[in-house]
C-alpha cells in the first residue's frame, strides 16, 4: 500500500488542519472574517471522528472497538461544543490534545486490526505447514513401500527401485523446503 493511502495518514490529513482553524474561532469568535470557513473544517473533522471510520478504516478493513467509537464521538462533540460557543477550552492547546487523543484512538485500532490479520495469517501458514508435512509423510512411506516392493520382485522391480529413489528425493525435497518455511529471508 502506498504511504499516501495509509488511513493514519488520510484521517491526519483531514484533521490536523481543523487544529489553527478551532483554536482562531475560539479566539476570534463566530463574527471573525474567516468564520465559516474555520466552522466548516471543525464540524468536518468532528463529522469524521463521529462517523467518518466508515471512510479511509473501513474500506480497508478495520474493525473499529465500541469503546473507541465512543471515545471519538466523545471528542467529536467536545470539538462541536467550542464551535457552537456551549463550552470553552481549558486552552488552544486542548485543541490540539483533543485531535491528538483521536488521532491515538484511531492509530490503536487500525494496529490491532493489523495485528489480528497477522496472527490469522500465521494460524493459516501453520495449519498449512502441518498439511504439507503430513502428505510429505506419505510420500516417504510410498518410497518405503516401493523399495520393498523393488526387493521383493528382485532383478525384475529394478524399475520400482528408480521410482522408489525419485519418491525419496521429493519426499527429501519437500522435508528441506518445509524447514526453510520458517525462516526468515
Amino acid at each position: 500500500m502506498d504511504w499516501r493511502d495509509d488511513p493514519l495518514v488520510l484521517a491526519t490529513a483531514r484533521l490536523v488542519p481543523a487544529i489553527p482553524a478551532v483554536q482562531a474561532h475560539l479566539r476570534e469568535g463566530p463574527d471573525a472574517p474567516a468564520a465559516a470557513e474555520r466552522v466548516r473544517l471543525g464540524r468536518a473533522a468532528a463529522a469524521m471522528l463521529r462517523d467518518g471510520w466508515a471512510g479511509p478504516f473501513a474500506t480497508r478493513g478495520v474493525e473499529m472497538p465500541p469503546d473507541a467509537a465512543d471515545r471519538l464521538r466523545r471528542l467529536a462533540d467536545r470539538i462541536d461544543r467550542w464551535l457552537d460557543g456551549g463550552a470553552d477550552p481549558r486552552s488552544e492547546g486542548a485543541v490540539t490534545e483533543t485531535v491528538e487523543a483521536a488521532l491515538e484512538v484511531m492509530q490503536e485500532a487500525f494496529i490491532g486490526t493489523v495485528v489480528t490479520r497477522q496472527v490469522r495469517q500465521a494460524e493459516v501458514a501453520r495449519a498449512a505447514t502441518a498439511k504439507l508435512d503430513d502428505i510429505r509423510r506419505h510420500i516417504h512411506l510410498i518410497s518405503i513401500s516401493t523399495s520393498i516392493e523393488a526387493a521383493r520382485l528382485g532383478p525384475e522391480g529394478r524399475g520400482f527401485s528408480v521410482i522408489a529413489e525419485e519418491i525419496r528425493a521429493l519426499s527429501s525435497a519437500a522435508r528441506d523446503a518445509l524447514a526453510n518455511l520458517g525462516r526468515p529471508g
